[in-house]
């Protein structure tokens, strides 16, 4: 059953799936493993190609599930789990595609003397997410969403990329919250249109 009223670009459900027994949410830690890399147009000659570092990953990891915690135990009144449960629905998100506007703002990727670089946001990244009955592992649902960068061109570094990259996460923590009360998790059962 494909849900239409979600701000997700996907969302799929079990029909049989009773959403409204979860409490609760076993949130794993956001699968930054075998993220796709599309690599800006036009890289200068003999850049490195611009990838995830450890820190970057571990860094994603940390906003991600700051920002999941705070969206799912607010307004929607849902309790973080450290342990599978009867009321518990796990949740995997997995970051499947990023592309980004410009090289990397590192040492390796931008030219010496070129500093600043302009471009129109930071790029796109797309998620995937599974929800799963934490006891028994049955896929309940699942979702997509690509997040497109904005429109405005700016200055292209360290700083103004993280601040999108938390935008565009906390974006995603807000969406999930609400596909999750579409689903009728812990309010009220799923209505297909």
């Amino acid at each position: 059953l494909k849900l239409d009223r979600t701000r997700l670009d996907t969302v799929y459900v079990e029909p049989t799936a009773e959403f409204g027994q979860y409490t609760a949410i076993l949130l794993q830690p956001l699968d930054v493993d075998n993220v796709e890399i599309k690599q800006p147009s036009n890289p200068r000659p003999g850049a490195r190609d611009w990838e995830l570092t450890a820190e970057d990953k571990a860094r994603a990891q940390e906003a991600f599930h700051e920002l999941m915690v705070e969206e799912l135990t607010g307004d929607k009144g849902l309790a973080i789990a450290d342990t599978a449960a009867g009321n518990t629905l796990e949740l995997q998100v997995k970051l499947d595609v990023i592309a980004p506007a410009a090289p990397k703002d590192d040492f390796d990727s931008r030219p010496a003397g070129r500093s600043r670089f302009f471009s129109e946001g930071f790029g796109d990244m797309t998620i995937t997410m599974d929800f799963k009955d934490s006891l028994s592992g049955k896929l309940l649902a699942t979702a997509e969403d690509k997040a497109r960068g904005d429109t405005l061109w700016r200055l292209n570094n360290r700083i103004t990329n993280w601040a999108e990259i938390r935008r565009t996460m906390r974006s995603w923590a807000g969406q999930i919250g609400a596909a999750l009360e579409e689903m009728g998790t812990g309010t009220r059962p799923v209505t297909p249109d």
